[in-house]
């Protein structure tokens, strides 16, 4: 397109498809489990659900903010270093996060798993793999729009978005609320409470020491 830059294209294409993959996740997940069992106590307060819906809301808009941008800038640079190194930190997340969930919903799928949590590939490494790839996602398409910016101010922006999105995810409606969850269900079981205490909470790292036979 001689109307776009090959970053427009790029981060544009890379967007539609985390899009793509996500949404086609989530649906196969909630056909699987029939409900989201995070949500299930706010559904039940009108305000509490909102606050909740409505930090998706602002989730999506912030993810999106550099690739919206990108698109509305009429100075795009020639394609160079930062571009090569965020577009493969994003390809890296991607794959990171589609593996991960791809390996807990076979695991889920295993009749004699039911009730049991998972402790294997990538989960073996990380207690939230998936959420360590979607953040480096993020960072990565920050990073090579970062390129057509010169200001402070547009910069900062811009880094609104992964800072937003790991908040989310470390802070908010990702780890507390699946620990919390992991903790009422597994929580009294001897190789749940090794599994949390041996293993790295985002970051990939060397895997909890094999418990006693």
């Amino acid at each position: 397109d001689p109307l776009r830059s090959p970053r427009q294209i790029l981060l544009s294409v890379a967007s539609v498809v985390w899009c793509t993959r996500l949404g086609t996740f989530l649906f196969n997940r909630i056909s699987q489990d029939r409900e989201d069992t995070r949500f299930t106590e706010l559904k039940k307060e009108f305000w509490t659900f909102s606050i909740a819906w409505n930090l998706q809301v602002l989730w999506v808009f912030l993810l999106q903010l550099p690739v919206t941008l990108v698109n509305s800038s009429a100075v795009q640079p020639a394609t160079g270093i930062w571009d090569v190194l965020g577009i493969s930190l994003w390809c890296l997340g991607f794959l990171l996060e589609a593996v991960a969930d791809g390996q807990k919903f076979a695991f889920r799928g295993v009749a004699s798993n039911k009730g049991k949590f998972i402790q294997s590939g990538l989960w073996r490494y990380s207690r939230h793999p998936n959420y360590f790839g979607e953040i480096l996602m993020w960072l990565g398409l920050s990073m090579s729009f970062c390129s057509c910016l010169s200001g402070l101010s547009w910069q900062l922006l811009v880094w609104l978005s992964p800072a937003f999105n790991a908040f989310l995810l470390l802070f908010v409606s990702g780890v507390p609320m699946l620990e919390k969850a992991g903790e009422k269900k597994w929580g009294k079981d001897p190789e749940y409470q090794r599994y949390m205490k041996n293993t790295s909470c985002i970051l990939p790292w060397f895997p909890a020491p094999d418990g006693p036979k």
